[in-house]
């Protein structure tokens, strides 16, 4: 019958391919809905609680919450936030949660530390770093004051989602230290559960280390993570760790691991929930740094341009920086004036509470002088020796000498004595006008 009436084009229209699901048409619902609240103003109430009931029943919870809220039944529908919204925001589902909670008063949410944990991750998730602490502290007040009502305590699962929030936060705004710290509570709160939780926690330890310097820890906090999320079937976390693992792969000069890395991280920042996202930023933040360690400045320049576009959306302050240094660099090499984005990475770094190495690694960066500085002779590529033409581009790159040397078996000396015969041959006096000079005559 309603497929009849569909055709006919009576007032309903299908909702989908398998003309399984019907609606009326939106003039004619509004049409009844209305006759209902002349004819029977009574049942108007009763008709949105079993309306909530079957979409609550068959999982359609953005529907069942709005009819809650329609009859009147705010604690049933807060009930009904806190039981899914943490599940929905894992999958990326924000703007689903962001609408139940804009339908709820916001005294109610207020009144509830779960539901003020909720606006927090929203915030943090779209980069509102100042729109955090309040909710935080709407958190710790209502649970004082449930504290203070007689209620029974908050359980070591809501004392440990807090201190998971914390720690993403005070990481958000560049302070490795204490997102550290908040991190490792919260695995003592957890013990050995796997959940979001602990898969966020392990997420932060990883990064933080990262940041400051420790990649072995990183690396085994970030393998942790990436076991977590792929357990608890976290993409966006799987994405963001294995991007990390990539992106400190090429930190330490490990280009084969980094070459199989990056590919894996790219795929996963390619899923539907993620490819938005900003932390597919990280995993073609790693791509930039392995395509410029490799000397291919066009593929870096691309993928540094994407991963600061998406690290825009909200990203951490430090990664913010990283994004905006890479593209500096990559920018630079290929002839674009990018000293504004370099110093703005700076400013970036320099604001943040503790941001542990990424100060010192971002005044370590010298962009190359345009090659229009550069005078003499041209020597061609016959002239360099078989390991000088290895050299020239991995000094393209963003690797340390002694991270060249491993990529090429040689000890740090050894690379030393070979750039300062490469840099006479090209007559400069400096590794960044070297690239400069090389990518002029052709040899890059």
């Amino acid at each position: 019958m309603l497929d009849h009436l569909e055709r006919a084009g009576v007032f309903v229209t299908a909702l989908d391919a398998g003309r399984q699901w019907f609606r009326y048409h939106r003039l004619f619902g509004e049409l009844l809905r209305h006759q209902l609240t002349l004819a029977e103003p009574h049942a108007v109430t009763a008709l949105h609680r079993r309306a909530a009931t079957w979409f609550r029943d068959n999982g359609v919870i953005t529907d069942a919450v709005e009819h809650h809220v329609a009859a009147g039944d705010v604690e049933a529908a807060a009930e009904l936030v806190i039981a899914h919204w943490n599940d929905w925001f894992n999958r990326g589902r924000l703007a689903a949660v962001t609408a139940w909670l804009d339908q709820l008063p916001s005294a109610r949410v207020r009144t509830d530390h779960r539901l003020c944990a909720a606006r927090a991750w929203l915030a943090l998730d779209r980069g509102e770093l100042d729109d955090v602490d309040p909710w935080l502290t709407a958190a710790d007040a209502a649970i004082r004051a449930e504290e203070a009502d007689g209620a029974e305590p908050p359980d070591l699962a809501a004392l440990r989602d807090l201190a998971v929030l914390r720690s993403v936060h005070r990481f958000k705004i560049g302070d490795v230290g204490a997102s550290r710290a908040a991190a490792l509570r919260v695995l003592e709160l957890s013990g050995s559960e796997i959940g979001f939780a602990t898969t966020v926690a392990q997420l932060m330890i990883g990064i933080t280390a990262h940041w400051r310097g420790q990649p072995a820890a990183g690396r085994r906090a970030l393998a942790e993570a990436v076991r977590h999320a792929r357990q608890t079937g976290n993409r966006l976390a799987t994405a963001y760790a294995l991007g990390y693992l990539a992106l400190g792969a090429v930190d330490v000069g490990a280009l084969e691991e980094a070459s199989r890395a990056v590919p894996v991280a790219l795929d996963a920042a390619e899923e539907p929930e993620v490819a938005e996202h900003f932390v597919a930023a990280i995993p073609h933040l790693a791509a930039a740094a392995l395509h410029s360690a490799s000397g291919r400045a066009e593929a870096a320049a691309r993928h540094a341009g994407r991963a600061l576009a998406l690290a825009q959306r909200g990203a951490g302050r430090l990664e913010l920086a990283a994004a905006l240094a890479a593209w500096a660099q990559a920018g630079a090499v290929l002839g674009c004036d990018t000293q504004r984005e370099l110093e703005n990475a700076r400013s970036v770094a320099r604001a943040c509470p503790d941001a542990g190495e990424v100060v010192q690694r971002l005044s370590r960066i010298r962009l190359p002088r345009s090659s229009a500085d550069h005078n003499g002779e041209t020597p061609s590529d016959a002239e360099l020796s078989p390991r000088e033409r290895e050299l020239l581009p991995l000094l393209a790159g963003s690797l340390s000498q002694r991270a060249i040397g491993g990529v090429l078996h040689l000890s740090v000396n050894t690379v030393k004595t070979h750039s300062r015969v490469l840099f006479r041959k090209l007559g400069v006096s400096s590794r960044a006008e070297a690239v400069a000079r090389a990518r002029e005559l052709g040899l890059l």
